[in-house]
């Protein structure tokens, strides 16, 4: 994720360009541990310094020094980690290492969709789909443009969280549940393993539907920070956002649940449900959805998001995440989730969208979409991703 080094350079937009740009999203799964996955020069790193020609010679010299007679005989201590011990085998490699053992297992799981005409793009996982109509320029400069005015109101209010947000957003959820290295090692591993499971799809996504960004139709925007280059439909940080939520919910009610308890159908029951006098969880939940809400819309604050670029991008996060829970907890659900097809007309609400995703998710009845558990003992990568939610879950009980 991009640096704040910068900001008190406000006048030097050239420095911005780096806020917007979601290559540098790496960070967001694994604030703390992840900044160190992609430096391969640790390979190079020896137990008390760093590589180099004249410590290779040194160890020459003292291994030519005590050499003495092997006949190769004997176990290496470490070897011999059972087959079936997947933390242990995780745990004993590099960081860089078992992110790409843990990518490779869920490569694939996303496969896409364009109906007829084109306008249509859906992504598929599990019995999961989530589709997208593309809205038209008319539609977003007659009914789209003018929140963005209203909304520009709040940017004194909000300028430090949307600086953050740029680069940070689980420092946002670990204000309202705990999240750190040790204590929830696993548990950041699946939100770092989640986050690069979704960002390439999202970014797929945005690659074929092609939206103008808000700027593209008048300067009048004046966004705060830099437009990115990329699609505005559907919101990356609406997606990555509304994942992270889902799964942090998950781990939340399912970590606490008496052992094989499915916990996604009463999730979203709450989710969408209306009504006065909520129990303490579904506070709980919904503290976590109105935050991801949060931090969509302050993407349209700042001047770079439709509202309809938000309320589905959450559509999007929400279908993504229940796919990744299945692979991840065994929380099976069938869910076919429609975009909201230019019907959209208000900013990005978080009520209000709760209200309206009961039909475009046909959640009136979760209990109907659950599915049986995968079983995935003859199948390796599935049984390393139930492994690693298994770990992550008992983090939380």
């Amino acid at each position: 994720m991009s640096s704040l080094s910068n900001l008190g350079q406000h006048g030097q937009h050239g420095q911005h360009g780096q806020h917007g740009q979601h290559g540098q999203h790496g960070q967001h799964g694994q604030h703390g541990q992840h900044g160190q996955h992609g430096q391969h020069g640790q390979h190079g790193q020896h137990a008390g310094s760093a590589g180099s020609p004249f410590l290779s010679s040194a160890l020459a010299l003292s291994a030519e020094g005590l050499l003495g007679y092997s006949d190769g005989d004997g176990t290496p201590p470490g070897a011999g980690i059972p087959e079936d011990d997947v933390i242990a085998r995780l745990e004993a490699m590099a960081p860089a290492s078992r992110t790409a053992v843990m990518d490779t297992a869920l490569s694939g799981l996303f496969a896409y969709e364009t109906s007829a005409d084109g306008n249509t793009h859906t992504v598929r996982a599990g019995g999961i789909s989530v589709s997208l109509p593309t809205p038209g320029n008319d539609y977003l400069k007659d009914h789209q443009l003018k929140y963005l005015r209203s909304e520009m109101d709040l940017r004194g209010d909000r300028l430090p969280e949307i600086l953050q947000q740029i680069g940070d957003l689980l420092s946002f959820y670990g204000s309202q549940v705990k999240l750190d290295g040790e204590g929830r090692r696993w548990t950041m591993e699946v939100l770092g393993l989640v986050y690069r499971a979704v960002v390439k799809p999202e970014q797929y996504l945005k690659y074929l539907c092609n939206v103008p960004r808000p700027i593209d139709f008048t300067p009048k925007v004046q966004p705060i920070i830099q437009t990115p280059s990329h699609s505005s439909y559907p919101s990356g940080h609406a997606t990555e956002a509304f994942v992270f939520a889902t799964i942090l919910v998950i781990l939340h009610r399912k970590g606490k649940a008496p052992a094989g308890t499915r916990v996604v159908p009463d999730i979203l029951r709450e989710l969408v449900r209306h009504g006065a006098n909520p129990d303490a969880a579904e506070r709980d939940v919904q503290m976590l959805f109105s935050l991801a809400a949060r931090i969509a819309n302050n993407r349209t604050v700042a001047g770079v998001h439709f509202p309809i670029d938000s309320a589905d991008g959450a559509l999007l996060g929400l279908g993504m995440a229940l796919a990744l829970a299945d692979k991840l907890f065994g929380e099976g659900i069938t869910l076919d989730i429609q975009g909201f097809d230019e019907t959209w007309n208000g900013a990005f609400e978080y009520d209000d969208w709760r209200a309206k995703t009961r039909d475009q998710a046909d959640l009136s009845d979760p209990d109907d979409a659950v599915t049986p558990d995968a079983d995935t003992s003859a199948d390796r990568n599935a049984a390393m991703l139930r492994a690693i939610g298994d770990r992550a879950l008992s983090e939380w009980r």
